[in-house]
């Protein structure tokens, strides 16, 4: 298991998370905490490449779970904020070696 990494504190506006190493662990996951606002949407991305994509707009409670599909390995993963006019706080872990 690689202990989750914070890849976003109280971030306002969008953009890129840094580069989070899985080092091919199969499953990845990242957990996003959003405060104020009401447009939210995140994305998280594998590979260096951007070889897939998981979008998500954040539900009322202000909590997100993106989960890596089954059967997608990819080396290094980050988050990208589309839209946010509130804070996100954001991490991302691996672990199911």
């Amino acid at each position: 298991m690689i202990k989750p990494e914070k890849v976003f504190d109280n971030k306002k506006g969008t953009g890129v998370s840094k580069k989070f190493n899985a080092q091919w662990y199969p499953n990845v996951v990242a957990l996003i905490k959003r405060e104020g606002g009401k447009e939210h949407q995140v994305e998280l991305q594998g590979s260096m490449d951007v070889e897939f994509t998981i979008s998500e707009t954040l539900d009322s409670t202000g909590r997100t779970k993106l989960v890596k599909p089954i059967g997608e390995w990819y080396p290094f993963y980050r988050l990208v904020i589309i839209k946010n006019d509130g804070v996100i706080t954001a991490f991302i872990g691996a672990g199911g070696a």
